[in-house]
C-alpha cells in the first residue's frame, strides 16, 4: 500500500515479447479447455438448476 492505495508493479518488456508471452499463455489455457472434461459438481448441488 502507497498512501492508501495499492502499488502495482511489473517488469519492463517489450511489446512484442509480452504479446508473445500471452498468446502462449492464451494457447495453454484453450488447449486443457479442449480436451476431454468431465463436470465436477460440489457435493450437495444437483447437476442441473
Amino acid at each position: 500500500m502507497f498512501h492508501g492505495k495499492p502499488l502495482y508493479v511489473a517488469l519492463a518488456q517489450r511489446k512484442e515479447d509480452r504479446q508473445a508471452q500471452l498468446q502462449l499463455q492464451y494457447a495453454q489455457q484453450i488447449a486443457g479447455l479442449a480436451g476431454p472434461s468431465t463436470a465436477i459438481v460440489p457435493g450437495g448441488y444437483p447437476p442441473f438448476y
